[in-house]
This record gives C-alpha cells, structure tokens and sequence, in this order.
C-alpha cells in the first residue's frame, strides 16, 4: 500500500493521473485490499492496519476515487 501511495503521488506530480487505465486499475486494486472488517491491508488478503488505511484512503482521494 505504501508503494501505491508513492505512484499515486508521482503519477499525480507528472501529470499521469488522467490515464484512465491507470486510475482504475489502481484503484480496483485498493479496494481488493479492503478487509471485512472495513480497514485496509497492505496487500489482498492481509490483516487491516490504521497505517495502511490511511494511504489507502489518500490513495483514493488523489485518484478521486473514494
């Protein structure tokens, strides 16, 4: 989750995030980290962590996405 933030806000610094393939995939993929429990995990299938939320959850908002 910590490497996605960081593309996410290089894509964004570049000008990369209006790639439409880009953003869905990106975000598709942090939504499959979202445990049942509502948090989010580093990777899928791995235990929610408050970090991990929170770059997921800034994740989203870059993309526009939450």
């Amino acid at each position: 989750m910590r490497a996605i933030y960081i593309v996410i806000c290089i894509c964004r610094l570049l000008g990369l995030d209006k790639d439409i393939e880009i953003v869905d995939n990106m975000s598709n993929y942090i939504q499959q980290c979202q445990t049942y429990e509502g948090g989010f995990g580093s990777e899928i299938g791995m235990e929610a962590h408050g970090g991990y939320s929170i770059l997921a959850l800034s994740s989203m908002v870059i993309l526009d996405s939450v």
